[in-house]
């Protein structure tokens, strides 16, 4: 069973799609997607959230090792180190991002990629436990 299948028609779903949507809606699509398909390979998502080809896969696999810009590189970065040690985050790790999309830009992709990576947990959560 999906979370959504059990919060369907409630004031739950609906303020989670509006968070979701809100996300998506506050920083650019393609480089949330982007990060949203890392962050998946990361969790162990699979399925709808991360369609990629097998090519893709391994490019994004291996990020670092060139085949997207700077500021795509810095949000990865971003994005990697926000999954696996969000604690240790540092101004230094951060610049890089924050050089591309400036303070507000910053913030708002922090948030977005927070309300992706949350949704995505529960859902992981969820399907673990049913």
């Amino acid at each position: 069973m999906r979370l959504a299948d059990v919060l369907d028609g409630t004031d739950s779903l609906v303020h989670l799609e509006a968070a979701h949507d809100a996300a998506w809606a506050a920083t650019d699509p393609s480089l949330l997607r982007l990060c949203r398909d890392r962050m998946a390979m990361l969790l162990g998502v699979e399925g709808v959230k991360l369609r990629l080809s097998e090519v893709e896969r391994r490019q994004l696999a291996q990020w670092s090792s060139g085949g997207f810009t700077d500021r795509e590189t810095a949000a990865l970065a971003y994005t990697e180190h926000y999954v696996l040690d969000v604690a240790s985050m540092t101004d230094e790790l951060v610049a890089p991002l924050r050089d591309h999309l400036g303070d507000e830009g910053l913030v708002d992709f922090a948030n977005a990629l927070l309300v992706v990576e949350q949704r995505m947990r529960l859902e992981l959560i969820w399907d673990g436990v049913l």
